[in-house]
C-alpha cells in the first residue's frame, strides 16, 4: 500500500484513503501515517486485513460519495467495527469537496474534518441526519447506485 513505509513500530492511529494523492494530503495536513488503497474503494484485498491488525484505530477517509462511503462500511466490518471511524468530507451537507485532496486544495481543515470522523453506527439503527443524508445521495446519484436503502426504509 502506498504510504506504508511511514509506519513505526509505534504508530496505533492510521488512515486508509482512496487514492495516493489523499493520502499525501492527509498526511501532510495531519501528520498521522496515511495509505493508499492499491485499486480504489471497491478493492480490499485479504492481506491488507493482516497488515492493519495491530492499530487501535482505523480512519477510512474514501471519497465522500456513495461508492467510496459504501466501501468504507464494508471495509470497517473487515477491519473491525469497533476500531474503525469514518470520515466524510464533506460533514453531511450536499456540497463540498470530495476527497481529502480536493479540501486540502480548497484550504479546508483536514484536522477540523478529520475530528469530525464517527464510528459505523449499528447497521440497523439510523438517526433521521444520517437516513436523510442517504436518501439525498441516492436522488443526487441515480447512476450510483443504494441497493441498501430500501432495506433500510422498510
Amino acid at each position: 500500500m502506498f504510504g506504508f513505509h511511514l509506519i513505526t513500530p509505534e504508530t496505533k492511529n492510521i488512515i486508509i484513503t482512496e487514492g495516493e494523492f489523499d493520502a499525501m494530503a492527509v498526511y501532510q495536513a495531519t501528520g498521522i501515517p496515511a495509505v493508499s488503497l492499491p485499486a480504489g474503494a471497491n478493492c480490499f484485498p485479504p492481506e491488507i486485513v493482516q497488515m492493519l491488525e495491530r492499530f487501535e484505530r482505523i480512519y477510512l477517509w474514501l471519497d465522500d460519495d456513495i461508492p467510496g462511503q459504501e466501501g468504507a462500511k464494508k471495509f470497517a466490518n473487515k477491519l473491525g467495527r469497533e476500531r474503525c471511524w469514518i470520515v466524510q468530507t464533506r460533514g453531511g451537507s450536499e456540497e463540498g469537496p470530495k476527497d481529502a485532496n480536493d479540501a486540502l486544495r480548497q484550504g479546508m481543515d483536514l484536522k477540523a474534518i478529520l475530528a469530525a470522523a464517527k464510528p459505523i453506527p449499528h447497521k440497523e439503527l439510523l438517526s433521521f441526519h444520517e437516513l436523510k443524508t442517504e436518501v439525498y445521495r441516492e436522488l443526487a446519484n441515480p447512476d450510483q447506485g443504494m441497493p441498501h436503502l430500501h432495506t433500510l426504509i422498510s
